[in-house]
């Protein structure tokens, strides 16, 4: 089975906390071509180390929610929730992978934040 690293969005809890969350979709999908997803922690402090423990040979960077800012040309966009630990994962994977030859597939807002 194929190991493949998958962003997910930044959402608040009843709690008003941050968590990470991944809609199930994405992993029933996948599951028929043979791939296990990895998520991949937006706060995740050694984001290299992470990748070669768990040994993931792709990455998807996922759809859901806005880019922030920082990595969008958009400025008449009005941001209704910052995710910038999502935005700064996904610049840091996207480094990661073109040094490494690691492939990576963006959907929805992945496609967008790779553009």
């Amino acid at each position: 089975m194929k190991k493949v690293g998958i962003t997910q969005r930044v959402i608040l809890n009843k709690n008003n906390s941050r968590i990470d969350s991944l809609e199930q979709d994405y992993i029933k999908y996948y599951s028929s071509f043979d791939i296990n997803l990895i998520p991949i922690p937006n706060t995740i402090v050694d984001l290299p180390v992470y990748l070669k423990d768990t040994g993931i040979e792709m990455i998807i960077l996922s759809g859901g929610g806005d880019i922030g800012p920082r990595f969008s040309k958009n400025t008449s966009k009005i941001e209704i929730f910052d995710q910038i630990e999502r935005d700064n994962i996904e610049a840091e994977l996207l480094k990661y992978a073109i040094k490494n030859k690691i492939p990576v597939l963006g959907e929805c807002r992945g496609c967008e934040f790779i553009n």
